[in-house]
């Protein structure tokens, strides 16, 4: 309670100090006679709040991995599985390696999903591009009806209208997060000025009826205002409607991510490639970790003194936390969830057999794996005794230590659980993917390639959809017989 007083303390005065930063920013800076942008203000803001969110995040991370750490109460699986097929031997288990260049053929039944998860990401961008011109549109439309009838100017600088413009100017969007990011944030942008554009005509309306010198002039520009925001108030839901219709036509898949905790920097590059065409299809979840822990809603948690709820730490927890997930798409974006939770040290087991028991496909990124990565060899076990070998897929890259991934997956098939899928199939096949080399070095800088990362994501698409259409079967992934 003590600590939660003295966080919101923090958080008051930092709120107070930033006030009046504002009013000294805006009243006395600078002096008489200089101009002064009114952008200014909320850009400093801006940029203050940012670094003290920033500042706090850390704070924050050092204390939940303290907290992680924490001994706390046993949280095995209550109840032990049943041993119900013992007898049955293990098939001959094969490795093989694939790469984007060596990629099996896709079934006809695959390549419809993922072309599927290609025309619903097209045309979430799409609205927004559609919308972005009609804005545009209506916004010209206005300004230059009034600036022939009424010599009329716009309350908005030539140069920033143009640079709007030129922003909305692209060729086909490319299949990444980024890429979505940017067309809603332009989108956005256009609403806000069309928004503004209609308060300055406002206010000049409200300073005519104040003088009394009201006329069609001061009347109309709101008006036509009003009726382009109320075309895009018809146009946005019904195209959201649709593709939303499109979403749910088909049953949604869950996808388990488990990857080495660590470094953030393939997981990131994924989630730009292939999360932004998943969660076309269905949900992703994964358990947070490494360089990932807590996100924006988990800060403000901590600076309350609540670090309780974001730890997951007993079974009744991680179940609560579980059954609180995004399952459908969202209401707007028409995109599902990337569900995570975070445990502690001695939750996480129990955490992983309840996604076990609930998932349609598993990805997992052995990245920077090595004999230091005891909890990722317990998963791979977990995975070959509860989950059929064509609906799992590891990725690798050059930092993997394969030598010691071979020695556990002979390790982990061996011993694999009696009434494990695996041992009621013939095939003994485990699927290696090399993920490209995703940074490059360019005019002396580190930056990462998103022309190998959509690569990437593509061809990792294609075989978990493979493993969808053939393991859980054409009609329960495509809704079709």
């Amino acid at each position: 309670m003590v600590r939660a007083k003295q966080n919101l303390a923090v958080w008051i005065v930092t709120a107070v100090v930033l006030a009046a930063l504002d009013v000294w920013l805006l009243l006395w800076v600078p002096g008489e006679g200089s101009y002064k942008s009114p952008l200014a203000v909320p850009v400093i803001t801006f940029f203050l709040l940012l670094m003290i969110f920033v500042v706090f995040s850390q704070l924050m991370n050092r204390k939940l991995l303290e907290e992680m750490q924490t001994p706390g109460p046993e949280s095995t699986p209550a109840e032990a599985v049943a041993n119900t097929v013992a007898g049955l031997p293990v098939p001959q288990l094969r490795v093989e390696v694939l790469t984007s260049e060596q990629l099996p053929a896709a079934s006809p039944a695959a390549a419809e999903l993922v072309a599927r998860s290609g025309r619903i990401f097209q045309e979430s961008v799409a609205i927004q591009r559609k919308l972005i011109w009609y804005l545009i549109g209506t916004n010209l439309v206005i300004a230059l009806g009034l600036g022939l009838g009424w010599q009329l100017t716009s309350p908005l600088p030539i140069w920033f209208t143009l640079a709007l413009i030129a922003a909305a100017i692209g060729r086909r969007p490319s299949q990444n997060s980024l890429s979505y990011l940017r067309w809603f944030l332009v989108h956005v942008l256009w609403l806000g000025l069309t928004l503004f554009v209609g308060g300055a005509y406002l206010v000049e309306l409200a300073q005519a009826i104040r003088a009394h010198r009201l006329h069609l002039a001061a009347i109309l520009p709101p008006l036509l205002v009003a009726a382009a925001l109320l075309g895009y108030a018809w146009r946005l839901p019904r195209a959201v409607y649709r593709l939303r219709r499109e979403v749910l036509s088909h049953p949604p898949l869950k996808l388990l991510f488990l990857w080495v905790f660590g470094s953030a920097e393939r997981l990131n590059s994924l989630f730009l490639g292939l999360g932004a065409i998943w969660r076309c299809l269905g949900t992703a979840q994964l358990l947070e970790g490494g360089e990932m822990l807590g996100t924006g809603g988990d800060v403000f948690r901590y600076l309350r003194g609540r670090t309780q709820e974001i730890i997951a730490r007993t079974p009744e927890h991680v179940a609560a936390k579980v059954s609180s997930f995004q399952q459908a798409p969202h209401r707007w974006m028409c995109m599902y969830a990337t569900n995570m939770l975070l445990c502690g040290d001695q939750s996480w087991r129990y955490a992983l057999d309840t996604f076990l028991k609930d998932t349609d496909l598993v990805l997992m990124d052995l990245s920077r794996f090595s004999r230091d990565n005891a909890g990722c060899t317990y998963e791979i076990g977990q995975l070959i005794d509860k989950i059929d070998n064509r609906r799992f897929l590891f990725l690798i890259d050059d930092t993997t230590d394969l030598d010691f991934l071979y020695v556990s997956l002979e390790a982990a098939w061996k011993a694999m659980a009696a009434d494990s899928p695996n041992r009621q199939r013939d095939d003994g096949l485990i699927r290696l993917f090399r993920l490209g080399q995703e940074y490059v070095m360019k005019e002396g800088d580190r930056r990462a390639s998103l022309e190998v990362v959509q690569k990437d994501a593509a061809c990792v698409m294609r075989l978990l959809c493979e493993g969808a259409t053939t393991c859980l079967g054409r009609g329960a992934v495509l809704g079709s017989t």
